[in-house]
């Protein structure tokens, strides 16, 4: 699925499990409760995407999400544990409650972030560091 275009798709509760989605362009889309875990995910546009929370939490533990653009996503309650993040972009996502235990967030973008406990990145100097 690498490379792959997919706009307004619904795949809530699906399993990605240790999928190949590089530079994949996953826009509109709904993955409430879907596992990403180990996933491949780097470079990947997941704009605009909602993956809150609602039975089952959404599932990025140990995924590869360097350089992914998770721009305006909604991701409430999602985990990230463990979770390369590096270089990623959450600007004006949703990140209430979401865990991002062990996972690398060095040059990660949060910009007008709603940080997992709630506050706005822009508020805290441009981070949600010290706030997850």
């Amino acid at each position: 699925m690498r490379e792959t275009g997919w706009e307004d798709t619904s795949a809530p509760n699906a399993d990605f499990t240790g999928a190949d989605l590089r530079a994949a362009d996953i826009t509109w889309g709904g993955f409430s409760g879907a596992t990403f875990r180990r996933a491949d995910l780097r470079d990947a546009r997941l704009h605009s995407i909602y993956a809150d929370f609602r039975d089952r939490r959404t599932d990025f533990r140990h995924a590869d999400l360097r350089r992914a653009d998770l721009t305006d996503a909604s991701l409430a309650g999602a985990n990230f544990d463990d979770a390369r993040l590096a270089g990623a972009d959450f600007s004006s996502a949703r990140l209430g409650f979401s865990s991002f235990a062990g996972a690398d967030l060095r040059g990660v973008t949060w910009s007008n972030t709603t940080c997992p406990d709630g506050t706005n990145s822009d508020a805290n100097g441009g981070t949600c560091l010290g706030h997850l």
